[in-house]
């Protein structure tokens, strides 16, 4: 199934806590209108979400919920809502 006119996408891995279930991503770069994306869970390859030539070029709001990254591949430069939420696992 072809989802050319997708806009928002939400996408959900359970059980969180128990099992850690992942979620297997593809680029979604091909979403041209796709301009919201929030991923929670933990992603089988987070180098689709690293590297923005994965992601769709209209995106404007990416929000990662319960996502386990060690370091920060992609320091903000521009904060267009000043706002940012999160914690730094260490």
């Amino acid at each position: 199934m072809k989802l050319k006119h997708l806009q928002s996408l939400q996408l959900t891995s359970y059980p969180i806590e128990v099992s850690r279930g992942h979620l297997k991503l593809e680029p979604l770069s091909g979403h041209e209108n796709l301009s919201e994306l929030e991923l929670s869970g933990v992603i089988d390859n987070p180098s689709i979400i690293v590297n923005t030539n994965g992601l769709p070029q209209n995106l404007t709001r990416l929000t990662l919920v319960n996502f386990a990254l060690r370091n920060d591949p992609m320091p903000v430069k521009c904060l267009v809502n000043q706002k940012m939420n999160g914690r730094k696992e260490e």
